[in-house]
This record gives structure tokens, sequence and C-alpha cells, in this order.
């Protein structure tokens, strides 16, 4: 059982709020509807620094009587309590698997070298019991950079739970965008996508200016690429021109028809493209 306990009149009561009525000496009021509410009322909404920043003001009364200031860190709680309350009456006999993506007792830091505090947040959570956590890898709300990303990634491959998170307006943070991977990657792979309506043909620059080899994905067929310019290559509607570079390896997971038996595939296997050495950098 959850037990709240109330404060009665005077909570909330931070420097500039009073926990039972606004002044005239708050910014303009906005009136706040939120779930859990008794009534709408007028509350302030204080500028980021104060415990009012960005969130309701500390003397919204919820129903019961309850101050914001005593229940706002509660609401990840109460609502994985109701969640697992809601999924055992339609799910009866099982066991629920949530998992919620912030707690109030744990931080976010991006843009830092501040990932042992990682390590530090995963043994604590397992005292907690709340075994599956994570950090948010490579940090969001502002940009990120390639070594910062690539490192924390490494610690986070062998976290109980992993997740990257982002947010508009910065960089991508997937692996392919950074400058080393897409590098390797481009080298011995080219896609050619179909990029104006009504097309059937779409013409492709192949790199190594005549002296490479390309081949078709699908088949491994050489390409008859022209050097120096543009080769034309059919694109019809259900085809994805995708070529190979010539001795290039690549790692490639066996075929099945759902991911958990991708996963569950033992070791990936390199294409058979041609009878001569291959090389490629392996992960």
């Amino acid at each position: 059982m959850t037990v709240i306990e109330k404060r009665g009149v005077g909570a909330g009561g931070e420097r500039g709020v009073n926990a039972s009525t606004l002044t005239a000496r708050h910014m303009p009021s906005i009136m706040v509807m939120f779930w859990g509410l008794r009534s709408r009322r007028d509350t302030a909404k204080l500028p980021i620094g104060s415990l009012n920043g960005n969130t309701l003001a500390t003397n919204a009364t919820h129903y019961g009587g309850y101050e914001e200031l005593d229940v706002h860190n509660m609401f990840r709680l109460l609502e994985e309590k109701t969640t697992n309350f809601a999924v055992q009456s339609v799910l009866p006999g099982k066991y629920p698997f949530l998992m919620s993506k912030p707690t109030f007792s744990a931080g976010k830091w991006t843009g830092h070298w501040y990932m042992y505090l990682n390590i530090q947040g995963v043994l604590q959570f397992q005292i907690y019991q709340i075994l599956m956590i994570g950090a948010d890898t490579c940090g969001f709300n502002i940009n990120t950079d390639e070594e910062l990303c690539s490192r924390w990634m490494q610690l986070s491959a062998f976290m109980p739970f992993y997740k990257n998170h982002n947010t508009y307006g910065v960089l991508p943070q997937e692996s392919y965008h950074w400058t080393s991977t897409g590098n390797g990657l481009f080298e011995v792979i080219s896609l050619t996508p179909v990029l104006t309506p009504g097309a059937t043909t779409v013409d492709v620059v192949f790199p190594g200016r005549g002296s490479v080899i390309w081949r078709e994905w699908y088949t491994h067929a050489v390409v008859n690429a022209i050097s120096r310019g543009n080769t034309t290559l059919d694109a019809p509607i259900s085809y994805i021109n995708v070529h190979i570079r010539d001795s290039s390896a690549l790692l490639l997971p066996s075929k099945n028809l759902d991911t958990r038996s991708t996963r569950l595939t033992r070791a990936p296997s390199a294409p058979r493209i041609h009878q001569c050495s291959r090389h490629g950098v392996r992960y």
C-alpha cells in the first residue's frame, strides 16, 4: 500500500510562493488542467530554477487535498502501480513487465564525461530492486560528439537496459551518422534510391573511377559501370538498387522471419562475393 501523508497548510512555502494563496507578486497566472487536480484553479508557472519551474505550482491541490509539493515525486510510482493493476485485470495470472522512462531519484547528464555515474546509478538501483535500469545513452538536449557517444554506447551495451534518447533540433546519434562509421560503410556499399515520381531508371556514379568492380547485391552479378560518368540502372517499383564493392566482406545474420530468430543466430556470415581474398572491419 502506498501511503501519502499530508503536510497541511503551508506546504510548498518556498520563497515567493504561498501554499494556500497566490498574490500579485507572482508572474501572470495560467489556467492549469491536470489529471488528479480537485478543481481547475489559477496556478503560477514560475521560471526554471524554482520548484515550480515548467510544472505545476507547489500549492496546486490534488484530489484528496494533497499538495503538489508532497505528491509530485510520486507520479511515476502511482502511474506504474495503476498500470500494473490494469494489466493484471486484463491478463489475470500474468506478471506485468513494466518500464518507466525516468525516476525522480536519477539524473541525466549530457555533453560531459560523467559516464562513471551511470555505473554507480545502476548498482544503486539493483539495491532498490529496480533491475532493468540504464542511462539515456549519448544524452540529449544539446549536441554530443562521436567520441563521447561511441564510448557511451560501449558502456551501455553491458547495462541491464540499453536505450538511446534524443530530441529535436540536435545532431542524430545513430552510429552510421558518424564520419568514421560512414566512411567504412559507404566504401563497400552503394545505395541508389529513386527520388522522383514515375521513374523506372536511376543514374548512379560508382566510386573507383572504373578501376573497382561493383556487384549487384542480390545475385552478385558484375555491374557494367561507366568510368567517370553516370551509369543508368533499371529501377522497377519492387526493387532497391544496392551494390557491393568486390573483394569486400560484410557480416550478416542468417535469414529469419522474425527478430527473435535473428538475435538467436549464433554467428554472422560473410557473403561469397568472389573467389579472392576479402577484407573488412568488424566491431
